[in-house]
């Protein structure tokens, strides 16, 4: 069983690690093998590829009172009109970086200087 705990986000004054921000938008869950040699060696030759996980169950909870909601775009958090005016950056392989989609589409909605999407903290939008 994997769950998340209080003090996985809290902060840790030993480390000087701050509080890690759970964001309100809306996220998805992705449950699936994670193969990478980021966390160690893979021996893709002895792994017997392809292999099956089996998942029996997935609970998740969320405050009491607050409405369900299973779209990605609610109208607090609206995604959709972005992406779909953003489509190739979602859906072309060969865009990797934000600059990469500027310079293809002609799109200058971005911040000139990252090249980046703009965010009300950073940028006036």
């Amino acid at each position: 069983m994997w769950q998340l705990n209080p003090a996985a986000i809290g902060p840790d004054p030993l480390s000087q690690i701050g509080s890690r921000v759970i964001p309100n938008e809306p996220m998805y869950m992705l449950l699936n093998l994670g193969i990478s040699s980021t966390f160690g060696a893979v021996d893709l030759k002895k792994l017997g590829l392809p292999v099956k996980m089996r998942v029996d169950w997935v609970r998740v909870y969320q405050p009491v009172g607050t409405p369900i909601n299973t779209n990605c775009s609610p109208s607090n958090y609206p995604t959709s009109q972005y992406i779909e005016d953003h489509l190739a950056a979602y859906m072309n392989p060969n865009l990797t970086t934000w600059e990469q989609y500027q310079k293809a589409h002609g799109d200058n909605t971005g911040n000139p200087k990252t090249g980046f999407p703009k965010n009300k903290l950073l940028d006036t939008c």
